[in-house]
């Protein structure tokens, strides 16, 4: 299964969550994610941006979830395959035995909601900023044509180029850091 997804930042979170309200969107209420992001070569940012292969450990209500991301078309597509880890302290020692280094943490707090075929994450990243991020789950298609029709969805809600994320919070969260 292959990820699509397009990010912006938000400028006005009380008017998006009403757009979004009168659409018929329902944001759930918040739930807390830490994240450590692993990466094969975190020795610098240019070393850091073409790793093939992340793991993520994400904790959230009490359960740590490992994720691994193998980026596709551009660096918010991607294959992803998920599953709990009852053991985070060992998967974290499996990871690094691998040759796995931790690269980066992200710590949010997400409000997600449903429109159509697509999930909306309404995301305050620490450090960073608001965000809404679209998430489309495909087996197969245009990642950029997809992409298209997700931002347009974002300029509906008065969301614009300009204010277009097209990198993950982790290396957003690493650019920050090296500044």
């Amino acid at each position: 299964m292959k990820e699509i997804e397009v990010k912006a930042v938000v400028r006005d979170k009380d008017q998006l969550i009403a757009k979004l309200t009168q659409l018929g969107v329902a944001l759930g209420e918040s739930v807390v994610q830490d994240d450590i992001v692993f990466a094969e070569d975190v020795a610098s940012f240019t070393k850091f941006i073409p790793n093939a292969n992340f793991l993520r450990l994400r904790t959230q209500g009490g359960q740590t979830i490992l994720t691994y991301k193998r980026s596709e078309a551009n660096e918010l597509s991607s294959t992803e395959h998920e599953t709990v880890i009852s053991n985070p302290d060992e998967m974290t020692a499996i990871i690094q035995q691998l040759g796995f280094m931790e690269a980066v943490r992200v710590n949010k707090t997400r409000r997600r909601g449903r429109y159509r075929d697509f999930e909306i994450c309404l995301d305050e990243v620490g450090g960073l900023g608001i965000f809404i991020e679209l998430e489309k789950l495909v087996d197969n298609g245009d990642v950029l044509v997809i992409q298209e029709e997700l931002f347009q969805f974002l300029e509906s809600l008065g969301i614009s180029r300009d204010d277009q994320v097209t990198q993950g919070y982790d290396t957003l969260m690493k650019i920050k850091n090296t500044q």
